[in-house]
C-alpha cells in the first residue's frame, strides 16, 4: 500500500460519514496531503492544514467545487503540497503511531486506576 500511496500526489475523500478512517491515516503516513469533506470522523484525523490536509464543509455551498478548488491548489503548488504532506506525516506519527497510541492508553489507564 505504501508504494501506491507514495506514487500519488494527493488523497481525496468525499465521504458524508466516516468512523475511524484508516485509509487517510495511511495516506498521511506517506506524507500525502488530504483533501476531504468535513465528515465526522475526518474532523478528528485532519482538523486543519497543520495536520496534513484541508477539509471542505459539506453542508451548503458548492461541495464539489470546493473540493475541486482545494485539489487544484495542491496540484498547482508543489511547495505547498510538500509542506502540508510533511506536516501530515509528523501529525500522524505524534498522534496515531503505535507508540503514541500505546502511551495514550497507558496514561489513560494509570489515571483511571490511580497508579
Amino acid at each position: 500500500m505504501r508504494r501506491w500511496l507514495s506514487a500519488a500526489d494527493l488523497y481525496v475523500s468525499a465521504s458524508r460519514i466516516e468512523g475511524m478512517a484508516v485509509a487517510p491515516l495511511e495516506a498521511l503516513s506517506c506524507s500525502l496531503p488530504i483533501v476531504a469533506t468535513d465528515a465526522s470522523g475526518m474532523k478528528d484525523i485532519v482538523p486543519g492544514e497543520g495536520s496534513g490536509g484541508v477539509l471542505v464543509p459539506q453542508d451548503g455551498g458548492d461541495v464539489a467545487g470546493d473540493l475541486a478548488n482545494a485539489m487544484v491548489r495542491f496540484l498547482k503548488d508543489d511547495a505547498y503540497r510538500r509542506r502540508i504532506g510533511a506536516a501530515g506525516r509528523i501529525w500522524v506519527e505524534e498522534r496515531f503511531s503505535v507508540q503514541a497510541v500505546s502511551q495514550a492508553l497507558d496514561d489513560f489507564l494509570r489515571q483511571r486506576l490511580n497508579v
